[in-house]
């Protein structure tokens, strides 16, 4: 028997908590022009997990993550060496054609990325366009995808002007109320036990457990899908008060 195709991700509609940041994600799906999320937090207070559990609901998939080390020429594109030492150039599409496909753009620890890479990442988010001018290829690419960057603020803060054009910015503390803490240490445990069991003991079929989780996210999902088509016949009336996010 063959095991079902599952990543080991906590599903997002079982995430415990941390209202401000699922909103956060969800509105800069909903309307892309926002410009990205940042979210702020120490490490444990699951940025990471959130991001990749709404990239699999949402997109089926994890999302494109930027390292910390990331060259230009893997972020943009470049030529592949090997081929062009061969005389044979052949383009490599970078991460951001990458996101394009995928839907999200994760960028973790983004207050450690260099300045340069995160103004790239910035301007294609938002003008919707990747400028590409490398050694001799000049091209306009148009791209769409959610921008999502974390970071702990005890490794340091990101510059005020690159922290501006974030559209949102997320601040996340450690959950200290004890019957939260127990709720999502009982989800976690749960899952890993399931997941355990069918790394041991491959099925053809999910567990119930799985199998609900998967159903509410895809329910949740197309709660979102509907929002976006219908985002733009929303009409805010003048005596209308507007939530701060």
């Amino acid at each position: 028997m063959s095991q079902p195709s599952t990543i080991q991700v906590l599903p997002y509609t079982r995430i415990v908590g941390q209202k401000e940041l699922k909103l956060a994600l969800e509105l800069a799906y909903i309307a892309p022009r926002i410009g990205g999320v940042l979210i702020s937090g120490q490490r444990g207070t699951g940025k990471s997990t959130a991001v990749r559990a709404f990239a699999q609901m949402m997109h089926g998939q994890l999302p494109v993550t930027l390292p910390i080390n990331a060259t230009e020429d893997r972020v943009v594109g470049g030529w592949k060496i090997d081929e062009l030492m061969k005389g044979k150039p052949q383009w490599q599409d970078g991460l951001l054609v990458e996101a394009d496909r995928k839907g999200l753009l994760y960028v973790d620890e983004v207050n450690l990325l260099d300045d340069h890479i995160v103004n790239i990442i910035l301007d294609v988010t938002s003008t919707g366009v990747l400028v590409i001018q490398r050694e001799g290829k000049s091209e306009e690419v148009s791209l769409a995808f959610t921008l999502v960057g974390t970071m702990n603020p005890e490794e340091g803060g990101l510059r005020p002007q690159l922290l501006d054009r974030f559209g949102l910015m997320v601040g996340v503390t450690t959950e200290t109320e004890i019957d939260k803490r127990r709720e999502i240490l009982n989800t976690v445990l749960a899952f890993d036990e399931v997941w355990s069991e069918l790394r041991d003991r491959p099925s053809d079929s999910l567990p119930e457990l799985l199998t609900k989780a998967k159903a509410e996210d895809e329910a949740y999902k197309q709660k979102l899908v509907k929002a976006k088509e219908k985002f733009y016949e929303v009409k805010l009336g003048t005596g209308q008060k507007v939530a701060k996010v």
